[in-house]
């Protein structure tokens, strides 16, 4: 990846950024209704009875994924625990992994990372796992990657963090995403073309929040817009009508928003309250998480979602044979989800990238698919995949995602976990 990398968290497809990519009140609402909260649960992805008798005769193929299936995050982990569940049914119904089955076995992290870190050394202890997906945002995925670095498994995290990307230091770590740099060049350049000169960030106040700002911040100064400045809004607030106040005071042609943060549904609930109807532009992160959730009808108006393809109903994207078999075994878990499809799609990805790797290393060791995984260059090299055209090279173990890998609709609500664009009251 080019340009300026910061550390900040992913995603799904980005992921994840993708990516992205929650309100806690709402997510910790949301995982109620999902279902109970157990520590740890082993599953063959409903794929064990598809299984060929040449994958049967093999030991299976291991997988440990560290999420938060408990916690303000649960309804997160467990869209990506469907997302597993759904790719290790795709593979097996296919003969598996080089003739391994695939078995992923689930723990609890409850989101946190000293938790994450002390599950993926005690299971990597006890089992010898193929593939470790440890974390799903930059406060668990990052300590998982440092304690974990040289396990020998093949190590992807459903997050995408510049500090992820270090081969030297993690040369079994690759991840099932891109960073912010290229979904805010694209923002920038897009708000551009709308005709916005002056634009003021505002954003969640927290590691994430800021780190994005910045980023966005160098994108629109480089695309020729003015930053009238960055405002921050603590993630526990529940008004943020004195920090929208502060940006309006300076004046800007349109908000941007960046980032999955809790403070997205008080800064849309402010704006509405203060009768500012200046455009509002989010980025690929913003738009990963249901609108519906968070804003009123009303409070859509005027804002312009930036989208991976794949996310927007009606979107050629969605058409395809290896979405159709993605988003036909994520519903037949999960009919309603109440997220984006890229909260299934970032932990759907990991399995088709492991099986790519082990195919061109011929082999399930962990350090062999690692070093194949650095020639998995292009999307079209890995079957069932969804995704940019542009992925790993040796030195670079995040997607190499560009501008042109994202598209731009009028807000509107996640139905059944696909964007329905707005009626046109975006840009």
């Amino acid at each position: 990846m080019t340009g300026q990398q910061q550390d900040v968290h992913w995603s799904r497809p980005m992921l994840r950024g993708a990516v992205a990519l929650a309100m806690a009140a709402v997510l910790a609402l949301a995982a109620t209704a999902c279902g109970d909260d157990d520590d740890s649960s082993s599953s063959s992805g409903g794929g064990a009875s598809s299984e060929t008798a040449a994958s049967a005769s093999k030991e299976p193929f291991k997988v440990l994924a560290v999420l938060p299936m408990s916690g303000p995050l649960a309804a997160v982990g467990k869209s990506e625990e469907v997302g597993f569940k759904a790719a290790t049914k795709v593979i097996n119904d296919e003969g598996g992994i080089l003739g391994h089955p695939v078995e992923v076995k689930v723990v609890d992290s409850g989101g946190a990372g000293p938790k994450a870190v002390s599950l993926a050394i005690e299971e990597s202890r006890k089992e010898d796992y193929n593939q470790i997906s440890c974390g799903s945002f930059g406060d668990d995925a990052l300590p998982c990657a440092d304690a974990i670095a040289k396990t020998p498994s093949l190590q992807i995290p459903l997050a995408a963090e510049s500090r992820l990307n270090d081969p030297k230091a993690k040369p079994y770590t690759f991840m099932p995403g891109n960073l912010f740099d290229p979904a805010e060049q694209a923002l920038a350049e897009h708000m551009k073309a709308k005709g916005v000169q002056k634009v003021a960030i505002v954003v969640g106040d927290n590691t994430t929040g800021r780190l994005a700002s910045e980023i966005l911040k160098k994108a629109c100064e480089a695309a020729g817009l003015t930053v009238t400045g960055s405002t921050f809004v603590p993630v526990t607030a529940k008004d943020a009508t004195p920090q929208l106040q502060k940006a309006q005071a300076s004046n800007p042609d349109a908000i941007a928003i960046t980032g999955f943060t809790p403070a997205n549904g008080p800064i849309l609930a402010a704006r509405t309250k203060l009768g500012w109807d200046v455009p509002v532009y989010g980025d690929v992160y913003f738009a990963a998480f249901n609108l519906a959730l968070i804003a009123k009808p009303a409070q859509m108006k005027g804002i312009t979602l930036e989208a991976y393809p794949w996310m927007v109903k009606g979107n050629a994207a969605t058409e395809t044979p290896e979405f159709k078999a993605f988003w036909s075994n994520v519903l037949a878990l999960e009919p309603h989800p109440v997220l984006s499809d890229i909260a299934n799609l970032v932990s759907y990805s990991p399995l088709m990238l492991a099986r790519a790797a082990a195919e061109k290393a011929k082999s399930v060791d962990g350090p062999k698919m690692a070093e194949a995984m650095g020639g998995v260059a292009e999307g079209a090299q890995v079957k069932g995949f969804i995704g940019p055209k542009l992925l790993y090279t040796p030195t670079q173990h995040v997607y190499r995602a560009t501008p042109d890998d994202f598209t731009f609709v009028p807000a509107g609500p996640t139905v059944d976990g696909i964007l329905v664009p707005g009626d046109g009251a975006g840009a």
